[in-house]
């Protein structure tokens, strides 16, 4: 694989990131095979956590050597998600420690959501469902391994939708046009009944959004995505 670096609009901020992609030879046709029956096994056991088995990420590293072609240095580059990786320095400049393993729920995610103010949360289910007495559910995906996912709102959200989620089209900056095919419907989100979705994230990619018709009569949509740092949900803006 190839590196790619290059700016990317991360919720405004314009921010240097590095993307792999397949070289343009012969070697585009190389793989790596990895057996991973072992983890998965645990995870349809319940012995392991949904974070510790959901995903696969590869490591990119940076290598340093001297004149005469010896490893002198070997530096991890920092995984953001959707597949982008942050060099060390930059992790820490834009978003403080959260990406050096200091702090547990700080960072790209949250910045972006205090941007946007975002009145609906989004949590594993057994992390809060238990505060609730009652509850709506809808299964979105019944394929494995299932999540599911809590949508608490803050305040009453008016016609509230949950869609899948597909990219249409990415043009040359990378910015992406978003499709978005309505799953499920109810007339209101209110902050004490929340909503239990069961899902399956198939990858990096994000599959599924929310939406609802805030207080101008505008409908808003955030798309559903997981953490490459901690396997933590989060919405984000589009």
């Amino acid at each position: 694989m190839d590196a790619l670096e290059e700016n990317v609009d991360w919720y405004g901020d314009m921010i240097p990131m590095i993307s792999c992609q397949y070289p343009a030879n012969g070697h585009a046709m190389t793989t790596v095979r990895y057996d991973l029956s072992a983890e998965l096994k645990q995870k349809r056991s319940g012995e392991g956590s949904l974070p510790d088995v959901r995903a696969f990420i590869p490591v990119f590293v940076r290598v340093t050597t001297n004149e005469k072609g010896e490893v002198t240095e070997l530096q991890e580059m920092k995984y953001l998600s959707l597949g982008l990786y942050l060099r060390p320095e930059t992790a820490k400049q834009y978003f403080g420690s959260a990406l050096d393993g200091e702090a547990e729920n700080s960072g790209a995610e949250n910045s972006a959501e205090e941007k946007a103010a975002v009145p609906v949360k989004v949590d594993y289910a057994e992390n809060g469902l238990a505060a609730y007495a009652a509850y709506d559910e809808f299964t979105a995906d019944a394929g494995d391994p299932p999540v599911r996912a809590l949508f608490t709102a803050e305040r009453p959200l008016k016609n509230f939708k949950f869609h899948t989620l597909h990219a249409k089209d990415i043009n040359d900056a990378g910015e992406v046009t978003w499709l978005t095919i309505e799953k499920y419907h109810q007339e209101e989100l209110s902050p004490d009944r929340p909503l239990v979705v069961t899902l399956v994230f198939h990858g990096d990619m994000p599959e599924y959004a929310v939406s609802f018709t805030d207080e101008n009569g505008k409908e808003r949509y955030y798309g559903l995505s997981m953490s490459g740092m901690d396997g933590s949900l989060f919405l984000f803006p589009f």
